[in-house]
């Protein structure tokens, strides 16, 4: 009886410990949003992906996300939403907006949130650029003059309120590195 409860502890030890290891690993990855992808039409933009950064510290990188941008020309917007990832394997809630088109011609779109940003004075608005030859797309987050500068210092303390990252494959696709 012995040699069969021994047996059972090393059993369980056996499949235990790389399941634990795996799971934990498994709960740790961040969460797969959709891969980079923009669509050109004469009238019409898609772009799909995450906003990304490679800036050297972590904490001033975006956190890892999903972006949705579609653009119609004779509307003169886009309808963009995003979605964050806020915990191991937890996605916020989806935000949804409607960008201005600032200009679109045969090289490139540029949308912002100027407006609704101005509208709640917000500290910040962003800027979406996409050069359609080249299917590459940035994200762009400036100050709104507008906003009241001495609460947005506060948010802001010394860190840039003036941001460039683009827009790719997310953490997930590229092989996460966390940085410092």
């Amino acid at each position: 009886m012995a040699g069969f409860k021994t047996g059972v502890v090393i059993g369980a030890m056996v499949v235990g410990f790389p399941a634990a290891w795996l799971l934990s690993k498994i709960e740790s990855q961040p969460i797969m949003f959709s891969s980079y992808y923009v669509g050109v039409q004469p009238d019409y933009v898609s772009v799909t992906g995450s906003v990304i950064g490679d800036d050297k510290l972590e904490k001033d990188r975006p956190i890892n996300n999903g972006i949705q941008m579609t653009c119609w020309r004779p509307n003169g917007f886009c309808q963009y939403m995003n979605v964050d990832e806020i915990g191991p394997n937890l996605i916020g809630q989806i935000n949804s907006e409607n960008l201005t088109v600032r200009k679109w011609d045969d090289k490139e779109l540029v949308a912002d949130s100027f407006d609704i940003s101005n509208q709640y004075k917000s500290c910040n608005y962003y800027e979406i650029r996409v050069l359609l030859k080249n299917k590459i797309a940035t994200y762009t987050r400036l100050p709104n003059q507008k906003a009241d500068l001495a609460r947005c210092k506060m948010l802001f303390g010394e860190s840039q309120p003036l941001r460039q990252w683009r827009i790719g494959d997310g953490k997930s696709w590229s092989g996460y590195n966390p940085g410092l």
